[in-house]
């Protein structure tokens, strides 16, 4: 079956073809990949929608493609419930690194913008054939045609540059912005797999993650450094040099200083870092710290401070703030097993109305986990720390820290980055 003269796909059915064409190339970009969803002839034809639509009915390609909170690497918690919104007004945090949250190394772009422009093109040149799909095969895998440019391409490799054009054909047939999971790792910025009718593409080496994330979490810390000095000299607050405070935040996000015997001083801290959901983003970027420092180093038991249980009960507070507005901490009651609201309704029945099947049935799962642990006074309270010394954040009892003289093994990842100088 040929998808050119089918009828107009639905974007639900252009998922599934996008899906269908990652079966069928045998490249693994979605996660795991169900061993049922892997048919005989993977390069035989293009991909059968009706086909692939029942595997999708039975459950094994959207087992296939799905991701658990918890091993989305990079994902930041939610840190404000819409309770504390309204407790804390229209004022804003003097703690926030937002910005940096969806950062992405400049040249990335770069990347995307040449694979596009390259694999359009092709994908454009294969849609004016009768059979477009079979077209951008011989491509890659027809040594015989006149456009192949696999042959200095592996396996691998022609199977990706097959789905990088099968994806733009699809995308420029159907109108559908399927352009979000091209895969950046690709042999022509090596000049490799390129035709004489190609543009030019420049020699670009790859650009890890694991740096990006690092990058990230450096550009974070080294604002709410800057913020918290800022914040600090504002309220006349003088801390000695070479003083290393600690700042402990607890699940409810209420911060307390330790590290000298200054009375007025850790009275001055605790009032300033306990307003305007400044307790709350700074838990928050400890816990992004913790996290990216063991999923870059993948492998590396999680750190001291945060447990496993502990991580479970952060990610179902985020998920139910995210999807509800209500949160763990303080809008809700452990009653008879449910979990209630102030005016008594069951949090899984306001989720359920969200429409999300899948956040429903997270929800379910993990809500009754923590109602047959007794609820949250029956797990350790999450506590995080950090400490502060001569104008900078130190991570604690962590193997991969953001601090100075804690960065050494971001040196020693491979690639570059986008600012050496934020490795101190």
């Amino acid at each position: 079956m040929h998808i050119r003269g089918a009828a107009p796909l639905s974007a639900e059915k252009v998922e599934r073809t996008i899906a269908a064409v990652e079966i069928l190339t045998g490249v693994k970009q979605r996660g795991k990949r169900t061993a049922e969803a892997v048919i005989e002839d993977k390069l035989g034809s293009a991909p059968d929608i009706e086909h692939y639509r029942n595997y999708s009915k039975s459950g094994l390609l959207n087992d296939a493609i799905s991701i658990h909170p918890q091993q989305a690497a990079f994902v930041e918690p939610a840190v404000t419930s819409g309770s504390e919104q309204a407790e804390n007004g229209d004022i804003e945090p003097d703690i926030d690194a937002s910005e940096y949250r969806g950062w992405e190394d400049p040249r990335l772009q770069e990347k995307k913008d040449i694979i596009t422009d390259l694999y359009g093109r092709r994908a454009a040149e294969s849609s004016r054939t009768a059979f477009p799909f079979e077209h951008a095969k011989q491509r890659y895998f027809d040594p015989t045609a006149r456009h192949f440019v696999g042959h200095d391409l592996n396996e691998w490799e022609r199977r990706n540059a097959l789905l990088q054009e099968t994806k733009m054909i699809i995308a420029q047939q159907h109108g559908h912005n399927l352009l979000g999971s091209i895969n950046l790792v690709d042999p022509i910025f090596e000049g490799r797999g390129l035709g004489r009718s190609d543009p030019k593409v420049p020699r670009m080496g790859p650009l890890y993650i694991d740096r990006q994330q690092a990058t990230r979490v450096l550009l974070m810390r080294r604002t709410i450094n800057q913020q918290l000095n800022e914040l600090f000299a504002k309220n006349g607050i003088i801390i000695p040099d070479n003083l290393r405070l600690s700042f402990t935040i607890d699940f409810y996000h209420r911060l307390r200083v330790t590290g000298t015997d200054d009375e007025n001083l850790i009275l001055q801290i605790e009032e300033v870092l306990n307003r305007n959901g400044n307790a709350s983003r700074l838990w928050g970027h400890i816990f992004t710290s913790v996290r990216s420092g063991h999923f870059i180093n993948s492998g590396e038991p999680l750190t001291g401070q945060l447990s496993a249980s502990q991580e479970r009960l952060v990610w179902l507070d985020s998920m139910l703030r995210s999807n509800t507005g209500y949160s763990l901490r303080h809008d809700l009651t452990l009653v008879e097993g449910s979990f209630l609201t102030e005016n008594g309704e069951d949090i899984l029945d306001i989720a359920a109305k969200a429409g999300n099947k899948f956040v429903a049935a997270y929800l379910v799962q993990e809500l009754s986990w923590l109602a047959s642990a007794g609820g949250l006074d029956n797990i350790p309270d999450l506590t995080l720390t950090i400490e502060f010394e001569n104008g900078h954040l130190y991570d604690v009892g962590q193997k991969y820290g953001f601090g100075p003289g804690q960065t050494g093994w971001i040196t020693r990842m491979p690639g570059t980055m986008h600012d050496e100088s934020l490795v101190t």
